[in-house]
């Protein structure tokens, strides 16, 4: 689950510019998995599974020329993902992820250690 604002203003360089102004956006994500894991071999695993991400915000800006509301809108939010994992030691392991939807894909790694 993520969720954050953000605000801030907006200054062009050109001083004549409409587009200089203020604006404000709020964001809530949402991401249910769930799925086998196969371990290989004693240090590596692989996962995968069916999963649903939910997106919803809001976007607003004020400028010389008007103003703007606009929802942040999502597109398919059912997708699968798939995954590895390679154990580097007792408490460390290197991670990398797929995730797929109809409209829009992801590639994640990194390397996760436990204390």
């Amino acid at each position: 689950m993520n969720w954050a604002e953000y605000s801030g203003s907006r200054e062009n360089p050109n001083a004549s510019s409409e587009q200089t102004g203020k604006f404000e956006t709020t964001i809530t994500e949402i991401q249910l998995a769930a799925g086998p894991t196969y371990k290989l071999m004693e240090s590596v695993s692989v996962y995968g599974g069916p999963f649903i991400h939910v997106v919803n915000g809001d976007h607003s800006h004020k400028h010389a020329s008007g103003t703007g509301d606009y929802g942040v809108d999502e597109k398919t939010n059912f997708g699968a993902y798939i995954g590895g994992q390679v154990d580097l030691a007792a408490n460390t392991a290197l991670n990398i992820e797929y995730q797929d939807t109809g409209d829009a894909w992801a590639l994640a790694g990194g390397v996760v250690y436990k204390f």
